[in-house]
């Protein structure tokens, strides 16, 4: 079986946290401050806003992260009533903090996880060597299209549960 080639450049994208100084050191520096949208973590993103417009820092930049992509809640009730509650509260940001720049960062997945992978097994069987070159399509996909960055984890007859289990799965994809 030929598996899909990794993708060229993948790498993390770091998100910063908390504030951070985004440049100069006069009175006139700029902040970003970085908040979720659950109301109560948005509630507390007004106060560090508070704090800095009364020392006079006036450049500041909201910055709103982990955002569930909407296309997430088009098939998942759970994914739906998520996105619903993330609307509902940056709807109801804390009047200081409407007036600011703000971006936005949606969540994106580090990484897929093909789990229980017939293609990735040892298997003899003809129906399973077939159900295998199925699977291969599916994966190039994951691969190519989906994810910077993914793992297969074969079908095994244990579950890869426990720490021994665990580094001995991967020490076998190495």
């Amino acid at each position: 079986m030929s598996w899909p080639a990794g993708r060229p450049g993948e790498t993390a994208r770091p998100v910063q946290g908390g504030c951070q100084n985004l440049g100069r050191s006069n009175a006139n520096t700029s902040r970003a401050g970085r908040t979720r949208t659950a109301g109560d973590t948005a509630r507390s993103g007004a106060h560090p806003h508070e704090e800095l417009a009364a020392i006079g820092l006036k450049q500041r930049h909201l910055l709103i992260n982990g955002i569930l992509p909407s296309i997430e809640a088009d098939n998942d009730p759970l994914a739906a009533a998520i996105h619903e509650r993330e609307q509902t509260a940056l709807k109801n940001i804390p009047a200081t903090l409407t007036v600011l720049p703000r971006d936005t960062v949606e969540l994106e997945p580090w990484a897929w996880i093909i789990n229980t992978s017939v293609a990735a097994a040892s298997v003899k069987s003809p129906l399973l060597r077939q159900r295998a070159a199925n699977e291969l399509s599916e994966i190039n996909a994951v691969a190519n299209q989906y994810a910077d960055r993914y793992a297969v984890v074969p079908l095994l007859k244990d579950e890869p549960v426990g720490v021994e289990r665990l580094r001995a799965l991967v020490q076998t994809q190495t």
